[in-house]
């Protein structure tokens, strides 16, 4: 059977004291890694390299456009999609393509450098990109993963930032930091993983405007994480787990940040934090003052932030039905979150209170 994505615009007072919903029944979608949003547009970019556009007003899909391959318009793995002022700007392995916002071509640039999983952003005249590699280091090798900022001919003009993931013959640690980065508004943001809650802020030539460093309440890695991380490991490769079993191990706490989204100059950080199923978001502004603290349903890769409304997909794995998810984070009338904080109480949670945190 096909699997199904039902677009569902499911529109919620805070309270649930209210519904609207529109749903479109559609037969595209089977694994998509990632959704983007541009206009009236939903963009949802699949494993095999396929991009499916959808329409917002109707629920339809309007196009799908690229596919897996080495020609013009196509991707040898799995793209990464970054939506421009008037362009789709999509990296894949030795290239980067430009898409107008109905699916066409219009151009593409070589990448002569290697970028880690595709992770490569226009940002104004240059280029930020993710690198993961091996370095020698006192007799053995350490695997280092930077983020850099390239010129437009992909020349090495900076190292935004880099962190020691692991060194031969020690422990791998099994809940590394998370080093990112997103390009959002002339600015470049870069998550400083190892260093707690924290996020370096550029303009588009590298130079440093602002630096985050909030303090944050740690949360201590439970022996269920630990079980269920081991076993999907081990279901992976069997092989490789019994070879490195001995070297894996966990670190006390989770990091600080689990991913990070930019909207309007707005910092939406995803911790590890849950409440029942759902997962919290801080909502900071550039000075890192907490603006928001909210909890949110999980969706991995597969949600972001538009304004005032959380996107997510969510699959129905007994139906093989897939569903588009919009829900309003604030009351109305929405909060001006560049000058005040939310009242309180005004978080979507869950029964049961937030995890036990511990200094």
């Amino acid at each position: 059977m096909k699997k199904q994505l039902l677009i569902l615009f499911l529109f919620i007072g805070f309270a649930v004291s209210s519904t609207a919903q529109k749903v479109s029944l559609l037969n595209e979608l089977e694994r998509p890694t990632a959704m983007r949003f541009a206009g009236d547009h939903i963009y949802l970019v699949e494993d095999s390299g396929v991009i499916r556009v959808f329409s917002i007003k109707t629920g339809t899909i309007v196009k799908n456009f690229g596919k897996k391959g080495t020609g013009p318009g196509e991707f040898s793995s799995t793209p990464y999609l970054k939506v421009l002022e008037n362009v789709l700007s999509i990296a894949s392995p030795g290239k980067i393509s430009y898409f107008t916002f109905d699916g066409l071509l219009q151009s593409e640039k070589k990448v002569p450098v290697q970028i880690w999983r595709n992770i490569l952003e226009p940002a104004g005249n240059n280029f930020v990109g993710m690198k993961w590699g091996q370095l020698p280091e006192k007799g053995k090798m350490k695997i280092v993963q930077t983020v850099n900022l390239y010129n437009k001919e992909f020349k090495l003009q900076k190292e935004l930032y880099s962190c020691i993931l692991a060194v031969e013959g020690q422990e791998i640690n099994l809940v590394p930091p998370t080093i990112s980065f997103l390009c959002d508004m002339d600015r470049i943001y870069v998550a400083e993983g190892d260093k707690g809650l924290a996020i370096q802020v550029f303009d588009t030539n590298g130079k440093l405007l602002t630096r985050i460093d909030r303090p944050y309440e740690k949360i201590k890695i439970d022996e269920k994480y630990k079980n269920q991380k081991l076993q999907s490991l081990k279901e992976a490769d069997e092989g490789m787990f019994n070879a490195m079993k001995s070297y894996y191990r966990f670190p006390k706490y989770f990091p600080a940040i689990q991913s990070f989204f930019v909207d309007r100059e707005r910092i939406w950080v995803k911790t590890y934090a849950l409440n029942d199923e759902r997962v919290e978001f801080l909502l900071l502004n550039l000075k890192g003052e907490e603006l928001k603290r909210v909890f949110l349903p999980e969706a991995k890769n597969n949600c972001l932030f538009v304004g005032d409304t959380y996107h997510y997909l969510r699959e129905d794995m007994n139906k093989e039905i897939w569903e588009h998810v919009s829900m309003p984070i604030f009351e109305k009338p929405k909060i001006d979150a560049f000058t005040r904080s939310p009242k309180k109480g005004e978080a979507i949670l869950k029964k049961n209170g937030t995890p036990k945190k511990e200094d």
